[in-house]
Protein backbone atom coordinates (compact mmCIF):
# COMPACT_ATOMS: atom_id res chain seq x y z
CA UNK A 1 0.00 0.00 0.00
CA UNK A 2 0.84 3.54 -0.64
CA UNK A 3 -0.48 5.96 1.54
CA UNK A 4 0.22 9.95 1.15
CA UNK A 5 -1.09 12.82 2.79
CA UNK A 6 -1.81 15.84 0.32
CA UNK A 7 -1.19 19.79 2.00
CA UNK A 8 2.35 20.38 0.91
CA UNK A 9 3.09 16.76 0.24
CA UNK A 10 0.92 15.59 -3.07
CA UNK A 11 -0.56 18.65 -4.07
CA UNK A 12 1.58 21.89 -4.95
CA UNK A 13 0.98 25.56 -4.11
CA UNK A 14 -2.55 25.79 -5.91
CA UNK A 15 -3.66 22.92 -3.70
CA UNK A 16 -3.87 19.97 -7.05
CA UNK A 17 -1.25 17.26 -7.17
CA UNK A 18 1.40 17.90 -10.06
CA UNK A 19 1.13 15.84 -13.01
CA UNK A 20 3.96 14.07 -12.10
CA UNK A 21 2.74 12.80 -8.64
CA UNK A 22 -0.76 11.87 -10.49
CA UNK A 23 0.92 9.93 -13.28
CA UNK A 24 3.15 8.20 -10.69
CA UNK A 25 0.55 7.14 -8.10
CA UNK A 26 -1.56 5.69 -10.92
CA UNK A 27 1.54 3.81 -12.21
CA UNK A 28 1.80 2.33 -8.96
CA UNK A 29 -1.96 1.37 -9.12
CA UNK A 30 -1.66 -0.29 -12.42
CA UNK A 31 1.40 -2.31 -10.30
CA UNK A 32 -1.37 -3.36 -8.03
CA UNK A 33 -0.54 -0.99 -5.17
CA UNK A 34 -3.49 -0.20 -3.11
CA UNK A 35 -3.50 3.83 -3.12
CA UNK A 36 -4.54 5.84 0.01
CA UNK A 37 -5.00 9.44 0.63
CA UNK A 38 -4.32 10.76 4.52
CA UNK A 39 -5.08 14.35 4.72
CA UNK A 40 -6.05 16.12 8.15
CA UNK A 41 -8.60 17.79 5.47
CA UNK A 42 -12.82 16.93 5.70
CA UNK A 43 -14.31 14.82 3.04
CA UNK A 44 -15.91 17.93 1.13
CA UNK A 45 -12.01 19.61 1.03
CA UNK A 46 -10.60 17.12 -0.75
CA UNK A 47 -9.78 17.85 -4.51
CA UNK A 48 -11.62 16.05 -6.59
CA UNK A 49 -8.61 15.74 -9.32
CA UNK A 50 -7.29 13.89 -5.62
CA UNK A 51 -10.16 11.80 -6.01
CA UNK A 52 -10.07 10.77 -9.59
CA UNK A 53 -6.67 9.30 -9.30
CA UNK A 54 -7.39 6.01 -10.68
CA UNK A 55 -6.66 3.45 -8.07
CA UNK A 56 -7.13 5.62 -5.38
CA UNK A 57 -9.16 3.12 -3.14
CA UNK A 58 -9.43 4.79 0.20
CA UNK A 59 -9.76 8.65 1.93
CA UNK A 60 -8.59 8.87 5.47
CA UNK A 61 -10.01 12.18 6.75
CA UNK A 62 -10.05 14.18 9.57
CA UNK A 63 -6.26 13.03 10.79
CA UNK A 64 -7.54 9.17 10.96
CA UNK A 65 -11.32 10.06 11.93
CA UNK A 66 -13.17 8.69 8.93
CA UNK A 67 -11.93 6.28 6.60
CA UNK A 68 -13.99 6.01 3.20
CA UNK A 69 -13.97 3.66 -0.01
CA UNK A 70 -12.94 6.19 -2.48
CA UNK A 71 -15.01 4.67 -5.37
CA UNK A 72 -18.00 4.43 -3.70
CA UNK A 73 -17.43 7.14 -1.04
CA UNK A 74 -18.93 4.96 1.11
CA UNK A 75 -18.06 5.20 5.18
CA UNK A 76 -16.14 2.67 6.15
CA UNK A 77 -14.50 3.68 9.94
CA UNK A 78 -15.32 6.68 12.34
CA UNK A 79 -14.10 7.81 15.33
CA UNK A 80 -15.23 11.53 16.88
CA UNK A 81 -13.92 13.85 19.15
CA UNK A 82 -15.67 13.56 23.05
CA UNK A 83 -18.79 15.81 24.19
CA UNK A 84 -15.85 16.51 27.33
CA UNK A 85 -13.05 17.77 24.75
CA UNK A 86 -15.56 19.95 23.07
CA UNK A 87 -16.52 21.23 26.57
CA UNK A 88 -12.93 22.18 27.56
CA UNK A 89 -12.15 23.54 24.11
CA UNK A 90 -15.11 26.17 24.31
CA UNK A 91 -13.22 29.13 25.57
CA UNK A 92 -11.84 29.60 22.17
CA UNK A 93 -15.17 30.32 20.92
CA UNK A 94 -14.90 34.07 22.45
CA UNK A 95 -11.20 34.39 21.67
CA UNK A 96 -10.31 37.44 19.91
CA UNK A 97 -6.85 35.85 18.60
CA UNK A 98 -7.64 32.49 18.09
CA UNK A 99 -10.20 31.13 15.58
CA UNK A 100 -11.63 27.80 16.00
CA UNK A 101 -13.34 25.67 13.58
CA UNK A 102 -15.27 22.18 13.89
CA UNK A 103 -14.98 19.36 11.50
CA UNK A 104 -18.69 17.69 11.03
CA UNK A 105 -20.90 16.09 8.65
CA UNK A 106 -17.62 15.71 6.34
CA UNK A 107 -17.20 19.80 6.14
CA UNK A 108 -15.52 22.09 8.27
CA UNK A 109 -17.98 24.90 9.98
CA UNK A 110 -16.83 28.27 11.81
CA UNK A 111 -18.31 31.33 13.48
CA UNK A 112 -19.25 33.38 10.34
CA UNK A 113 -18.12 36.90 11.53
CA UNK A 114 -14.50 35.32 11.84
CA UNK A 115 -14.88 33.49 8.72
CA UNK A 116 -15.87 36.85 7.13
CA UNK A 117 -12.51 38.57 9.20
CA UNK A 118 -10.85 35.49 8.57
CA UNK A 119 -7.68 36.78 10.71
CA UNK A 120 -4.95 34.76 10.65
CA UNK A 121 -4.94 33.08 7.38
CA UNK A 122 -1.98 33.31 5.18
CA UNK A 123 -2.90 35.16 1.99
CA UNK A 124 -1.29 31.73 0.14
CA UNK A 125 -4.25 29.64 2.40
CA UNK A 126 -7.02 32.31 2.09
CA UNK A 127 -8.35 30.91 -1.48
CA UNK A 128 -9.32 27.35 0.21
CA UNK A 129 -10.53 28.64 3.71
CA UNK A 130 -13.05 30.76 2.02
CA UNK A 131 -13.89 27.90 -0.65
CA UNK A 132 -13.90 24.92 1.80
CA UNK A 133 -15.88 25.96 5.44
CA UNK A 134 -19.45 26.82 6.14
CA UNK A 135 -19.82 29.73 7.80
CA UNK A 136 -22.42 29.61 11.30
CA UNK A 137 -24.32 32.84 13.06
CA UNK A 138 -24.60 30.95 16.07
CA UNK A 139 -21.90 28.73 15.47
CA UNK A 140 -22.13 27.64 19.74
CA UNK A 141 -25.59 26.70 19.36
CA UNK A 142 -24.89 24.20 16.38
CA UNK A 143 -21.82 22.86 17.61
CA UNK A 144 -24.11 21.95 20.82
CA UNK A 145 -26.25 20.14 17.82
CA UNK A 146 -23.62 18.17 16.95
CA UNK A 147 -21.36 17.36 19.80
CA UNK A 148 -21.66 13.88 19.18
CA UNK A 149 -20.63 13.94 15.74
CA UNK A 150 -17.29 15.94 15.56
CA UNK A 151 -14.66 14.60 13.74
CA UNK A 152 -11.88 16.78 14.26
CA UNK A 153 -11.17 20.79 15.84
CA UNK A 154 -9.16 22.87 14.26
CA UNK A 155 -7.27 26.04 16.33
CA UNK A 156 -5.52 29.03 14.38
CA UNK A 157 -3.38 31.58 15.12
CA UNK A 158 -1.29 34.63 13.85
CA UNK A 159 1.87 34.61 16.36
CA UNK A 160 4.18 32.84 18.09
CA UNK A 161 2.61 34.04 21.41
CA UNK A 162 -0.76 33.06 20.39
CA UNK A 163 0.63 29.40 19.56
CA UNK A 164 2.55 29.40 22.55
CA UNK A 165 -0.71 30.30 24.80
CA UNK A 166 -3.09 27.67 22.67
CA UNK A 167 -0.67 25.04 23.31
CA UNK A 168 -0.16 25.15 26.71
CA UNK A 169 -4.19 25.03 26.93
CA UNK A 170 -4.51 22.00 24.73
CA UNK A 171 -1.26 20.38 26.40
CA UNK A 172 -2.38 20.32 29.47
CA UNK A 173 -5.32 17.64 28.73
CA UNK A 174 -4.06 14.89 26.73
CA UNK A 175 -6.60 12.07 28.51
CA UNK A 176 -9.37 14.16 26.03
CA UNK A 177 -7.59 14.49 22.38
CA UNK A 178 -5.01 13.49 20.62
CA UNK A 179 -3.07 17.04 19.96
CA UNK A 180 -1.25 17.24 16.63
CA UNK A 181 -0.54 19.72 14.05
CA UNK A 182 -0.79 20.44 10.28
CA UNK A 183 0.49 24.03 9.33
CA UNK A 184 2.88 26.26 10.87
CA UNK A 185 -0.39 28.34 12.01
CA UNK A 186 -2.40 25.47 13.81
CA UNK A 187 -3.37 22.87 16.26
CA UNK A 188 -5.60 20.38 15.69
CA UNK A 189 -7.41 17.41 18.04
CA UNK A 190 -9.22 14.21 17.30
CA UNK A 191 -10.51 11.68 19.46
CA UNK A 192 -8.41 9.61 21.52
CA UNK A 193 -5.77 7.07 19.86
CA UNK A 194 -6.95 8.48 16.37
CA UNK A 195 -4.33 9.61 14.18
CA UNK A 196 -3.82 8.61 10.53
CA UNK A 197 -1.83 5.62 11.57
CA UNK A 198 -4.81 4.10 13.03
CA UNK A 199 -6.61 4.53 10.18
CA UNK A 200 -4.19 3.29 8.04
CA UNK A 201 -4.46 -0.15 10.61
CA UNK A 202 -7.69 -0.01 9.54
CA UNK A 203 -7.19 -0.29 5.81
CA UNK A 204 -4.60 -3.12 6.19
CA UNK A 205 -6.87 -4.96 7.97
CA UNK A 206 -9.06 -4.55 5.22
CA UNK A 207 -6.95 -5.23 2.88
CA UNK A 208 -4.79 -7.83 4.52
CA UNK A 209 -1.67 -5.85 4.21
CA UNK A 210 1.52 -6.11 6.76
CA UNK A 211 2.44 -2.06 7.97
CA UNK A 212 5.80 -3.89 6.97
CA UNK A 213 4.47 -3.57 2.74
CA UNK A 214 3.62 -0.03 3.09
CA UNK A 215 5.13 3.40 2.11
CA UNK A 216 3.85 6.93 3.61
CA UNK A 217 4.55 10.24 2.33
CA UNK A 218 4.12 13.63 4.57
CA UNK A 219 5.28 16.82 5.65
CA UNK A 220 4.31 17.83 9.07
CA UNK A 221 3.88 16.81 12.66
CA UNK A 222 0.31 15.21 12.05
CA UNK A 223 2.05 13.05 9.38
CA UNK A 224 5.28 11.77 11.74
CA UNK A 225 2.86 8.84 13.09
CA UNK A 226 1.91 7.42 10.42
CA UNK A 227 5.74 7.77 8.61
CA UNK A 228 6.99 6.01 11.85
CA UNK A 229 4.23 3.22 11.41
CA UNK A 230 5.17 2.59 8.12
CA UNK A 231 7.60 -0.23 6.85
CA UNK A 232 8.97 3.06 4.75
CA UNK A 233 8.67 6.46 5.64
CA UNK A 234 9.09 9.27 3.26
CA UNK A 235 9.14 12.70 4.22
CA UNK A 236 9.31 15.78 1.90
CA UNK A 237 11.96 18.30 1.62
CA UNK A 238 9.78 20.94 3.07
CA UNK A 239 9.01 18.03 5.77
CA UNK A 240 8.71 19.60 9.33
CA UNK A 241 11.92 18.49 11.40
CA UNK A 242 9.54 15.81 13.64
CA UNK A 243 8.65 14.23 9.77
CA UNK A 244 11.80 14.30 8.71
CA UNK A 245 13.15 12.64 12.27
CA UNK A 246 10.34 9.56 11.54
CA UNK A 247 11.59 8.70 8.26
CA UNK A 248 13.71 6.13 6.12
CA UNK A 249 14.20 8.77 3.64
CA UNK A 250 13.76 12.64 2.54
CA UNK A 251 12.70 13.51 -1.04
CA UNK A 252 12.29 16.85 -3.04
CA UNK A 253 9.65 19.13 -1.87
CA UNK A 254 5.96 19.62 -2.81
CA UNK A 255 6.49 21.82 -5.53
CA UNK A 256 8.98 19.74 -7.28
CA UNK A 257 7.05 16.55 -7.35
CA UNK A 258 8.88 14.92 -4.50
CA UNK A 259 6.68 12.21 -4.11
CA UNK A 260 6.80 10.93 -7.48
CA UNK A 261 10.66 11.44 -7.38
CA UNK A 262 10.83 9.19 -4.25
CA UNK A 263 9.08 6.48 -6.37
CA UNK A 264 11.33 6.49 -8.98
CA UNK A 265 14.37 7.06 -6.93
CA UNK A 266 14.07 4.04 -4.96
CA UNK A 267 12.97 1.74 -8.29
CA UNK A 268 9.04 1.11 -7.10
CA UNK A 269 8.57 2.65 -10.53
Amino acid sequence: MLATDLDRTLLDGRHEPTPENASALEACAAKGIVLTAATGRALTAVPPAVRAIKGMRYVICSNGSKVYDNERTALLDAHYVSPEAIEYTRPFLADPEVLIEYFWDDTPHVDAERYERHEAIPDWFLGYFLASRKPHRDIAADVQAHIHEIENVNFVFGTEAQRARVHRFLAARPDLYELTSSMPFNFEIGGVGVSKASALDFVCAREGIAPKDCICFGDSENDARMIAWAGFGVAMGNAVPEAKAAADFVTLDNEHSGVAHALHTLGIL
